[in-house]
């Protein structure tokens, strides 16, 4: 949607500047064949020119970076956006509305025009059924007994010569001639079309009305050339100027702005070097592809320089790259972390991080439901890094549980149904992952009584795509609150088919995840959580930690080993405590 409203706001800016040129430089200019050449020109550029991407162009000139890069340093332009789905009670995204009931709206416009336009052309059609073929010397026209308004139609030239003397008759066939020959039709009807798509631009009908008072003068012009007498010409105008047919879609002999017409008419041929002016427009057109494609090439540089609290003031190697998948399509929210501290960043919406490092260190990076890849960076290899980072399930209550099998050989669950963690081809829903976000925020709601007990979390649920694309056995891996994980739910059970994930070309079933988050409002005095499931007794180095302990605040790159008891082996070490299962964690030293 954004992109429609974009494209209507560049054509429009481009309607009123060049509509302002017009007015400006050529408007008392007497070369109507230039003029009408450059007013349908206006249309078309104004139509084509958003579509027009010159920005991989425009970052291969030295200059542009020279200038673009310390404008996105130093001011700082970044646009981070996080993978997961953030619910906020006041998502209900009245911007969202707005541009819904604004599309509509535009929407109605062109389909209450177009229906005016097809009424015209039936009304015109039944117009022609009913006129009698007669002949002025060698030309054939249509008379109309009941129409004082001559006019005419691609080469279809309705008059009644019974109501004109011959003269009169004469200058008028050849007025409305020259708009046939000339095919003065197809002006009209492109620029009612376009008045139509762009109704709510008050310059596009100030150009309409350019575009119809141009090819009067062009008919005109044809009249004198003839050597018809441009006083009796311009009487017979006169008498006929109060006649105006309502069929917008045709050229009338009487159309309005007389008076401009007869200052035309009288006015003394322009010097031909004022064709020069029709010149200038060159200049205006580029600068405005050049301004369209601004902020592209801004997103460009950005996603080359991203914005740095010191950028190698204190001897730091600036180290840039894109985090992708195993299709090489991006992962926006990834968390780039030095390895053993807290400081990182996450990748932004194209994939795009950077960071600074001291000589020596490593970057880890992480992402729910993918392999953590951990990369040391050198002076040769830290700019334009690509990290791909492999699918990975998610299962069991606290930890990440790798799914991967020896020679790809599947899991099973609930029944007989093989179900594979990894696969060749994974599953996609339709549309990519952009498409899923757009959905997820699109139908999740915060439950109210969530809400109003100000709780708040992140939930991942845990769902297969059958091989037939279907979602099944949906399941929370990790819950909130019992009203969150139901909310996650329905949404899930209410996605669409998903395209199946293909192991060795073969649909087959794949385990997946999601993280969804719900954050409320100044979300810092929330009620903690209430737990979905029952939790176990934690150990770390033979410590056993607090209930409640949290296992994220562990460093995963410090985890040498991890175990996992359950059942009569937990309750026999641990008593008690163990019923709930217990896991014991072995760092490194």
């Amino acid at each position: 949607m954004e992109t429609i409203y974009s494209y209507l706001l560049k054509s429009s800016v481009s309607l009123i500047l060049f509509y302002a040129f017009y007015r400006l430089v050529v408007f008392q200019n007497t070369y109507f064949k230039m003029r009408r050449f450059t007013l349908l020109a206006i249309l078309f550029f104004s139509m084509l020119y958003p579509l027009v991407d010159i920005a991989d162009w425009l970052l291969s000139k030295d200059p542009i970076h020279e200038i673009l890069t310390p404008y996105v340093i130093v001011n700082g332009v970044t646009n981070t956006e996080l993978a997961e789905v953030v619910v906020s009670p006041d998502s209900e995204t009245s911007a969202l509305t707005l541009s819904q009931i604004g599309l509509t709206v535009y929407i109605a416009g062109i389909a209450l025009l177009l229906f005016r336009m097809i009424i015209q052309l039936i009304s015109l059609l039944m117009t022609r059924r009913r006129a009698v073929p007669r002949k002025i010397g060698s030309h054939t026209v249509l008379s109309l007994s009941d129409n004082d308004t001559p006019f005419s139609f691609f080469f279809w030239v309705f008059i009644n010569p019974d109501r004109y003397s011959a003269q009169e008759g004469n200058q008028i066939l050849t007025h409305e001639l020259t708009h046939a020959r000339q095919y003065h039709s197809l002006d009209v009807l492109f620029s009612e079309l376009f008045t139509i798509f762009f109704w709510f631009n008050p310059f596009v009908w100030l150009l309409k009305q350019e575009i119809r008072v141009n090819l009067e003068h062009l008919a005109d012009e044809e009249v004198l050339d003839k050597g018809i007498e441009a006083t009796t010409y311009q009487y017979s105008l006169l008498r006929l100027c109060h006649h105006v047919t309502s069929n917008k879609l045709v050229n009338n002999f009487n159309i309005p702005q007389f008076k401009r017409r007869i200052i035309m008419m009288n006015r003394d041929k322009s010097n031909k070097n004022s064709l020069l002016k029709y010149a200038l427009l060159i200049p205006v057109a580029g600068l405005l592809i050049i301004s369209g494609n601004a902020q592209a090439v801004i997103s460009k540089v950005k996603s080359e320089v991203i914005e740095l609290p010191a950028l190698n003031q204190d001897g730091k190697m600036a180290v840039t790259g894109t985090v992708v998948d195993e299709k090489g399509i991006s992962i926006p929210g990834a968390s780039v972390i030095v390895k053993g501290s807290s400081y990182g960043t996450i990748s932004d919406k194209e994939g795009n991080f950077s960071l600074n490092l001291n000589p020596g260190e490593e970057v880890a990076f992480s992402y729910v439901g993918r392999k953590s890849i951990e990369i040391a960076p050198s002076n040769s290899n830290s700019k334009g890094l690509k990290v791909v980072m492999p699918m990975q399930a998610v299962e069991g209550d606290e930890i990440v549980v790798v799914g991967y099998a020896a020679d790809d050989k599947p899991v099973k669950r609930k029944g007989s149904d093989e179900v594979f963690t990894v696969v060749e081809e994974m599953p996609e829903y339709p549309g990519g992952v952009n498409a899923l976000l757009e959905y997820l925020a699109k139908n999740i709601k915060y439950p109210v009584t969530a809400q109003e007990k100000k709780i708040q979390g992140r939930v991942i649920v845990g769902f297969v795509i059958t091989k037939t694309g279907k979602v099944a056995d949906i399941e929370i891996k990790r819950g909130v609150s019992p009203d969150l994980d139901a909310e996650a739910i329905r949404v899930i059970k209410g996605m669409q088919d998903w395209k199946p994930g293909k192991q060795r070309g073969v649909p087959v079933n794949v385990l997946y995840t999601l993280p969804v988050s719900f954050r409320l409002q100044g979300g810092g005095d929330s009620k903690p959580a209430t737990p979905a499931k029952p939790k176990p007794v934690v150990v770390v180095d033979g410590a056993t930690q607090a209930v409640g302990y949290d296992l994220n605040s562990i460093d995963p790159n410090r985890i040498e080993t991890i175990n996992v008891m359950k059942d009569e082996a937990a309750v026999k070490k641990y008593g008690d405590r163990g019923k709930n299962g217990a896991i014991e964690i072995t760092t490194k030293k």
